[in-house]
């Protein structure tokens, strides 16, 4: 599994804390390598689909 990534969008005025973040990767199976911060817009809209079943 080398080379994935996880990205986490976080509510405006919140941030990842690296200290944690390496303490909580270090329980587990996975490494905490780096941690980068960048600003990408995130849309409130919210989408439906309604579809019916044939039969």
């Amino acid at each position: 599994m080398s080379g994935l990534r996880t990205t986490v969008f976080m509510k405006d005025g919140h941030k990842l804390e690296e200290e944690k973040l390496k303490e909580a990767f270090a329980k587990g199976p996975v490494n905490f390598v780096s941690l980068e911060e960048h600003d990408q817009a995130v849309p409130q809209a919210a989408y439906m689909l309604q579809v019916s079943g044939a039969g």
